[in-house]
């Protein structure tokens, strides 16, 4: 992947770095439900832009289900026709965390939402893996505290930037590099910030 181009870049915490959380919005959305919006921020067959700032939600699949139902959203043009998508994995009593069940949702979301840009998090114990599963396949990554509390094994991390750092520390065994915050928002089909 040599020459600088795009399939070089990863977005490590690109919702930290582009400053948006959506989750609750799309999980209603998701499951059928109407998402408490306030007045005007959401208008059936528009695409799902906040409040007119043009954030790009972020779809949490934490089964195979919610990939379907994010194609159907965008189906009826309730969100872009190219998502962000973000596989959720080693949730008790959800999506476990298997290399084959991450090849598997690639090859979906591959095939239902074309065009898609993807990141996987894998909570807790399961973070480092779902990495390192992400850099080498070519997909985003997901970090931090939130998800996990612990560098490795052996300790418990200092800081959200000491995750963010051992990813970046191992961009080059996957020939990586970290995203900018302009090329972040250029992978996501964002408006560059003025």
């Amino acid at each position: 992947m040599a020459g600088g181009g795009r399939a070089e870049l990863v977005g490590v915490a690109a919702a930290a770095v582009l400053g948006f959380e959506l989750r609750a919005a799309i999980d209603e959305q998701l499951h059928g439900g109407v998402a408490p919006f306030e007045r005007g921020a959401h208008q059936r067959g528009a695409p799902f832009v906040v409040g007119g700032i043009g954030v790009k939600p972020e779809v949490e699949v934490f089964d195979l289900a919610m990939l379907y139902n994010a194609a159907n959203l965008v189906k009826k043009g309730l969100i872009d026709e190219k998502p962000h998508v973000q596989f959720v994995m080693g949730v008790p009593n959800a999506m476990p965390m298997r290399p084959s069940i991450f090849n598997f949702l690639r090859s979906e979301l591959a095939d239902v939402l074309p065009g898609a840009t993807w990141v996987a998090a894998g909570l807790g114990r399961y973070q480092w893996e779902v990495n390192q599963l992400c850099l080498a396949s070519g997909g985003h990554c997901r970090t931090g505290l939130e998800d996990n509390t612990r560098f490795d094994a052996t300790r418990l991390a200092t800081s959200n930037a000491e995750l963010v750092k051992k990813i970046v520390d191992a961009c080059d065994r996957y020939e990586r590099r970290p995203a900018t915050p302009k090329e972040a928002r250029e992978i996501l089909g964002l408006a560059q910030a003025a």
